[in-house]
């Protein structure tokens, strides 16, 4: 219809131009001009898009489709991994995105501020992995965390940075409520911290088995007579310097000897059994120090054994003494009960921790 309205006003100018004067013929083309801009003006409304400034670009094509903000959520959440306690403080979206990344796939950072202590002596190089998890509906995703953190010297600690970044699709199935940080190697005791609901934080932080402590095995025959004293007793899920594979879990425990003998006791790893919950038996994987000189006593010992993850149950240690010429070792058993309990920082052990 305007294309029509066009071709008449054209057809009057030149009838005009033929038997009017010069004022209706600058009349007419003005009416022309203005009609044209119209038409340009409706076709541009028909299309739904407005040239821009630069030559062509319409706006709101490289906008972001995501809403990008959730509320910031502070924590107080300690985890143990590789020889490290990671505390959670913060989780955050960040207010700006990687340019280019936005404008292929809109994507969303989030940002988990952390501190990091070392209890031991010497410093220690963060190196477990982080990442983000997930769940919607009945499936689960998961997004790996980047950053640097320092080393942290030894009982000390560090402030440091992860951020995930989650692209559009990612951000479409993502709630806080359902997701955790996980922290660690797959299948290698893996630690979580839940950020919205109050179930599935895992800490591996060690768990003291408080009813061994100070309990004795005597041991005594002929010119035998040794006393070994529980000082410590927990379990972790330490190997090494690195972590224990799914399923199982280390119970530690350290120990005096005091040899009022007259000769020399060695005790080895092998004389050393633990009956398990399931009635399964286990000896020690090792010892620290072995032989005791008559009349004299070590300290600091350590001995430990490969028990379930699942712990908590009830179990007899076992210290089996042979001797030289004996036919029967010298058995001692020791029964106790490990309960299933939240596990402590170094600092809460110490009793250092802040109120």
């Amino acid at each position: 219809m305007r294309g029509m309205m066009m071709v008449g006003m054209v057809g009057t100018v030149l009838l005009l131009s033929s038997c009017g004067t010069l004022e209706q013929v600058q009349d007419v083309t003005d009416a022309i001009d203005a009609a044209a801009e119209e038409v340009a003006q409706a076709q541009e409304q028909d299309s739904g898009s407005t040239p821009d400034d630069g030559g062509g670009e319409t706006e709101g094509v490289n906008e972001p489709s995501v809403d990008v903000a959730f509320d910031d959520r502070e924590f107080d959440v300690t985890v143990y991994q590789s020889e490290l306690e990671y505390t959670l403080e913060r989780m955050r979206t960040l207010d700006e995105v990687d340019a280019e990344s936005r404008t292929q796939d809109p994507a969303v950072s989030i940002a988990f501020d952390l501190r990091i202590t070392n209890p031991r002596a010497e410093s220690i190089q963060p190196m477990a992995p982080i990442a983000l998890r997930w769940e919607h509906g009945q499936d689960t995703y998961e997004a790996h965390a980047s950053g640097i953190l320092d080393s942290v010297p030894g009982n000390a600690s560090n402030a440091g940075e992860m951020i995930v970044t989650l692209s559009s699709d990612q951000w479409e199935t993502f709630d806080p409520d359902a997701a955790f940080l996980m922290i660690g190697a797959p299948g290698q005791s893996i630690s979580s911290i839940a950020l919205g609901v109050d179930y599935g934080t895992i800490t591996r932080l060690p768990v003291d088995i408080e009813s061994l402590v100070g309990e004795e095995l005597v041991l005594q025959k002929e010119h035998l007579n040794t006393t070994i004293t529980i000082t410590l007793a927990e379990v972790n899920w330490r190997r090494g310097n690195g972590m224990r594979p799914d399923g199982e879990a280390t119970l530690a425990i350290e120990y005096s000897i005091v040899n009022s003998g007259a000769s020399m006791s060695c005790f080895e790893a092998r004389d050393w059994q633990l009956l398990l919950p399931d009635g399964g038996t286990v000896l020690a994987d090792g010892v620290s120090d072995r032989c005791v000189h008559a009349g004299d006593s070590l300290r600091d010992i350590r001995a430990s054994f490969t028990v379930a993850s699942d712990y908590w149950g009830d179990y007899v240690l076992t210290q089996a003494h042979p001797y030289m010429h004996w036919d029967e070792p010298v058995e001692v058993a020791l029964p106790f009960t490990a309960e299933e309990s939240e596990g402590k920082t170094a600092a809460e052990r110490a009793g250092t921790a802040a109120p």
